[in-house]
């Protein structure tokens, strides 16, 4: 079935009719695309562009879903197509939410790119996971995935980047001081408003902890079986906690190590398989070997998926 059919866009056009009675004073709209970085690239308009995503006529440049990460087009782009064409867009189900840290009544929806014959782009990360993800389906497996993501916060200005200073005004905690209480109630402001923010835009955070570093925090997501939902809900996960931030005139880093003396950020992705009577196979009587195979068909694409992660 196509994703731009008429029973995907009439779901849609419910689903904004029902936002918009809730929302009536909402004046602005970010579209989002997640790139092959993981980067979302936005376009910004009125309430028009969630009609247009409705009626299947939004489109975006194709060389938006595989940019370079500081946002430049790829050369192959014109080599391949002599030009930076078209191609359509479809809203992702549910991503439409509002924006809670925008000074104006903000929307947002995320969207994939699709070909002209409505099959997935090559480059769309959506597209891609769900098909290795309807291989597992078609081996009786299911996959269950949590994501966590650490960062620091920074204040702005620099260079040299600064860890920023507890927000009450207490002394600043120099050197590791895992987990601290302390540390989690000096920079309660921001964590609440992040916490906050996900609430309202349903990204199912779990738990929020203060790490190793100076200034280093962690944010725990919900374990869940939608693996499709639950990469979305990282990568928006990761806007909010910027947003806030800049809100709070600070910096989020996610970068591996901002610093060379602190320790460094990750994302950690915590996965099981489950057959379909619920059990988890690596921890069944074959799982050491089913577990081994899975590790070395990481090793084995590791190379080629480096210059993506």
């Amino acid at each position: 079935m196509s994703l731009q059919d008429n029973k995907h866009s009439k779901a849609f056009e419910e689903e904004v009719a029902t936002f918009l009675k809730r929302y009536d004073t909402i004046e602005v709209v970010e579209v989002l695309l997640a790139d092959m970085n993981g980067i979302f690239r936005m376009k910004q308009g009125g309430i028009g562009l969630l009609h247009r995503i409705a009626k299947g006529s939004f489109v975006l440049s194709s060389s938006v879903s595989y940019m370079t990460t500081t946002g430049e087009t790829a050369a192959c782009t014109f080599e391949e197509f002599g030009a930076d064409p078209d191609r359509p867009c479809v809203a992702i189900p549910s991503t439409l939410t509002i924006v809670p840290w925008a000074k104006r009544p903000t929307a947002q929806v995320v969207v994939r790119m699709l070909e002209t014959d409505d099959t997935p782009w090559f480059t769309d990360p959506y597209g891609i996971l769900a098909s290795v993800n309807d291989r597992l389906y078609a081996r009786g497996l299911i996959p269950v995935v949590a994501m966590e993501y650490e960062f620091y916060l920074f204040e702005k200005g620099g260079p040299p980047l600064k860890t920023v200073a507890p927000l009450n005004g207490m002394v600043r905690s120099d050197g590791i001081n895992y987990m601290s209480a302390e540390i989690q109630a000096d920079f309660a402001p921001i964590l609440n408003e992040i916490e906050q923010a996900c609430h309202v835009q349903n990204i199912p955070v779990d738990t929020i902890l203060c790490e190793y570093g100076e200034g280093q925090f962690e944010v725990n997501l919900h374990h869940g079986n939608d693996v499709l939902k639950a990469c979305s809900d990282a990568l928006l996960l990761k806007r909010v906690i910027k947003n806030v931030a800049l809100k709070h005139d600070l910096l989020a880093s996610f970068m591996a190590k901002p610093q060379a003396t602190q320790s460094g950020s990750g994302l950690h992705a915590h996965v099981s398989l489950l057959n379909k009577a619920g059990d988890n196979v690596f921890g069944l009587e074959d799982g050491e070997q089913t577990l081994s195979h899975a590790v070395g068909g990481i090793l084995a694409t590791m190379h080629g998926a480096t210059a993506v992660f």
